[in-house]
């Protein structure tokens, strides 16, 4: 109890700022007081205040525990945009004119086919019959999820130049919202490289007021770098509307509220153009899907139709996210790797069943100049990457490699063979120049280059990074896509670069069967529905980097997992905290099997308990946010440990791509807890992981579980103690009780449904 009333004397004089007031002695009588009285009542209530810390502490399960689709609001909506001709859920001006005023009048068509046995495509046609102008609508229903998706598709049927297509809004629909309150749930952008934070992906919510507007848009051309991810969840008071976006460039979305009618607005943040003949152009796709009961219900539902439909696929199934091993902390990224090297490293990591070899930046030759695609340094490989990766897989692994094909840097072989391939900025002496993948030419030679190298090195896991560094102003798309557009063409490069990426993307992963691309750039600045559905996230941020920040890493996956299942982080040393703080639907390792004979590059942001008679050092500790205090380990490698710990983590991964539910609010602070439950509806099983953290002062956290059949039994295991108890469904929605000892610590629970 004295622990809680010193906790909260802290919290109170912090809240009042009384302590800015010591020096008067009228202030000091008057703190005395506040803190006297605020003794005696935490004294008189103890429990209450405990219980009162835990209360604010979890978020309470909404009974019925099922998840509820609004089917019956998904049909309102369609029979109100996507039924009648004229009745449209987009806009755009043509020729100055707004197409709502004159869309109904064109000619019209619409046909229907099955795609597969859960999707059905919807195309609305309309035509000009005076210029010849075409906009499709392609709309996709799902029979198994509560929304629809759809693409525009304008093309020039004439031999004439169109007049100017402008201010075109993928999404323009009204909602209804008879309660008028509505709040709007989003999560933060990444920001990217240097700028990265702890708090990069949290969960926001802000009030969608009376006769108000919000608007977002991303940051220099990155899909998800900036205020928010493209991803929106509309609650209405128990019913609500998710729009997601499609597009790997610069969108909008705007949400307007007049009195009980809600305006949605979303799509490329700027086009002016004309098309030429037979040309054709393409929007963002939008998603909207509808839902009823609780929010987080909502969220769930989406990350469903997300595992389903933006994810990449095997065989028909969700692909499962790779783990992986990294050498990068100890040759310094790839500058200092070896085909050897390589070899021997990935040999410590077989018996903990790692997939993977991760091999960064470093791997070309030198003497080539700047070039982030090749060729191999034959030096340090000479055989290519093909020897490597035979070896690798008589070990049961594959390789990882990084590239950045947007990026050949000034002065590469590339740019000295083909520089009309690459865009250039107006106003600026930069001598750095972006590959344009708006040039067919362009994109189809370097498909082909990178295509060749993956084939014949055997390289499982394409990752790219780029496009470019972290120098903002210069170096990123958006700004060399509008300096590349003439006055009347306004938005047709981004088009057709970010078109160009989506058929680099497919290509590669036709021409080699199983290829996983990892998208990456300063972090994972480029999420939308597009580009997870065709790629993973491996390393999601930069932040605090190296360094390996465990509650960092908590906030990310807590804010993250709440849309998509397809992140990934690394884990800095084999140690529970740490570990579990990095573990999502896939992991990479960057651990020193050679310590303490080889010293790890990358001192550790957390300190870790040393066996005796061994010390942790403290060391300076370089980030890509200046110095910072570094520790470094002098034991042996704890083997012991990082199997149970790997083993630990092959055992539960499976659950990462179940439904998600926050036990606890969002916190970036650390005296509190932070957890979080992932749950199988379909096994009815889960998991709870829970983090006390490195000041919290309090060792008792109740949560309350989500998802559970009330009067069904589950055997709930406490991995860390290894207790086992049976206990009802609607007891664990009530509130389970955790406990941790260690300060900061970890939990690890499982459930399973026995009866």
């Amino acid at each position: 109890m004295l622990v809680d009333y010193w906790r909260w004397r802290i919290k109170i004089n912090h809240v009042y700022n009384l302590s800015e007031y010591e020096s008067h002695p009228m202030n000091v009588t008057i703190k005395t007081t506040v803190n006297l009285l605020l003794g005696f009542i935490l004294c008189l209530l103890s429990t209450i205040s405990v219980d009162f810390v835990q209360a604010e502490s979890t978020i309470v399960p909404e009974l019925p525990m099922s998840q509820s689709a609004d089917w019956e609001g998904l049909s309102r909506w369609l029979e109100t945009n996507l039924s009648t001709p004229g009745a449209v859920p987009f806009s755009f001006r043509y020729d100055d004119k707004d197409s709502r005023e004159f869309l109904a009048g064109w000619d019209f068509v619409t046909t229907e086919k099955r795609l597969d046995a859960t999707r059905t495509l919807r195309v609305h046609k309309y035509v000009d019959p005076q210029s010849g102008l075409e906009v499709r609508c392609e709309a996709t229903l799902f029979k198994n999820h509560p929304a629809v998706e759809w693409v525009l598709r304008f093309r020039n049927t004439e031999d004439r130049t169109t007049p100017i297509i402008s201010d075109v809004q993928a999404l323009d629909t009204v909602l209804s919202n008879p309660t008028g309150d509505c709040q709007l749930h989003y999560s933060s952008g990444a920001r990217e490289g240097v700028a990265a934070t702890l708090d990069d992906f949290s969960p926001k919510r802000r009030t969608l007021a009376s006769n108000s507007t919000l608007k977002f848009s991303p940051l220099h051309g990155r899909s998800s770098w900036g205020e928010s991810l493209p991803f929106f969840n509309l609650d209405m008071s128990e019913r609500g509307v998710i729009l997601g976006i499609g597009w790997t460039g610069q969108w909008h979305a705007d949400f307007a509220r007049h009195s009980n009618a809600l305006n949605l607005r979303a799509g490329m943040e700027q086009t002016h153009l004309k098309l030429y003949p037979g040309e054709e152009i393409r929007t963002p796709r939008i998603l909207l899907l509808f839902w009823q009961g609780h929010r987080i219900y909502g969220q769930n539902l989406f990350r469903r139709i997300a595992l389903s439909h933006y994810y990449p696929q095997v065989d028909g199934k969700p692909m499962t996210m790779p783990f992986i091993t990294s050498s990068a902390a100890i040759y310094h990224e790839a500058f200092d790797a070896t085909e050897e090297n390589q070899i021997e490293f990935a040999k410590h990591f077989k018996e903990m069943g790692l997939e993977y070899v991760w091999m960064d930046v470093g791997w070309h030759d030198p003497k080539v100049g700047p070039t982030h695609i090749g060729p191999i340094d034959r030096e340090r490989f000479p055989n290519g990457f093909k020897s490597l990766t035979d070896a690798l897989k008589e070990l049961e692994m594959g390789l990882l490699v990084w590239f950045a094909p947007e990026y050949q840097g000034s002065g590469s072989w590339l740019e000295q063979e083909r520089p009309e391939w690459f865009l250039k900025l107006k106003d600026s002496n930069d001598k750095t120049y972006l590959y344009n993948f708006a040039d067919q030419d362009a994109v189809s030679c370097i498909t082909d280059h990178l295509s060749t190298m993956i084939t014949k090195g055997g390289i499982g896991i394409f990752r790219q990074d780029g496009p470019a560094g972290a120098n903002f102003k210069y170096q990123q798309p958006l700004q060399w896509w509008r300096d590349a557009d003439p006055p009347d063409r306004q938005g047709m490069t981004e088009i057709r670069y970010v078109q160009g990426l989506y058929w680099f993307w497919d290509e590669l992963r036709r021409r080699n069967p199983g290829l996983i691309i990892d998208m990456c750039g300063g972090g994972a600045t480029r999420i939308d529905l597009e580009a997870m559905s065709r790629c993973v996230y491996l390393w999601r941020s930069d932040y605090d980097h190296p360094g390996f920040e465990p509650n960092g890493y908590q906030c990310h996956t807590f804010g993250l997992s709440q849309w998509l299942p397809s992140t990934s982080t690394a884990s800095g040393y084999p140690e529970p905290y740490s570990f579990r703080s990095s573990m999502n639907a896939g992991m990479a390792l960057a651990w020193n099997p050679y310590q303490p004979q080889v010293t790890q590059r990358w001192p550790l942001a957390f300190s870790v308990e040393q066996k005796a008679p061994y010390e942790l050092k403290t060391v300076p500790r370089e980030t890509v946010m200046g110095e910072r205090i570094g520790y470094q380990v002098s034991e042996p490698f704890p083997k012991e440990i990082a199997l149970r710990l790997t083993q630990e983590f092959k055992r539960i991964r499976p659950f990462f791509y179940g439904d998600f539910y926050p036990l606890t609010p969002f916190r970036i602070d650390l005296d509190t807890w932070l957890a979080y439950q992932f749950h199988k509806e379909d096994l009815d099983q889960g998991i709870v992981l829970a983090f006390r953290r490195p000041e919290c002062q309090v060792a008792t956290l109740s949560v309350m579980l989500w998802g559970l059949s009330e009067e069904a039994t589950y055997e709930v295991h406490f991995e860390d103690s290894g207790l086992k108890r049976r206990i009802k469904g609607k007891e664990l929605a009530a509130g389970l009780q955790l406990t941790s000892d260690s300060q900061p610590g970890s939990l690890l629970i499982t459930y399973r449904r026995v009866r």
